[in-house]
């Protein structure tokens, strides 16, 4: 899975050097809460939980419990925001989208 590379990528970058470690003042829970949600945002770009994570947002906004600022529909608005952030291009006008598709497949292929 791609995601799992540019998460892993992400974080042996920013710890390695330390001038993107955004770490240094963080402590121990701090850091754990910021690398879960940093994990759940890219691997919410997985097209593979596109409609299981689209029902499930459905429903939760339809609750009437529904508050996306708070605990569990705070994630999951998140992760949706993130989503459909990822699969926008094909609403950009075409010169956009035809960019953003041929550094697609480099990144694929590379």
């Amino acid at each position: 899975m791609l995601e799992n590379h540019h998460i892993a990528i992400a974080f042996d970058t920013m710890l390695r050097d330390p001038e993107t470690c955004i770490y240094d003042n963080f402590d121990n829970e701090q850091f754990k809460s910021l690398r879960t949600l940093m994990i759940d945002q890219v691997l919410a770009t997985d097209m593979t939980f596109h409609f299981k994570d689209l029902d499930h947002y459905r429903v939760r906004v339809a609750a009437s419990d529904f508050d996306y600022s708070k605990g569990a529909d705070k994630k999951v608005s998140l992760n949706m925001f993130v989503h459909l952030s990822d699969i926008s291009n094909a609403t950009k006008p075409w010169y956009i989208c035809a960019k953003w598709v041929d550094l697609l497949f480099i990144e694929f292929f590379n």
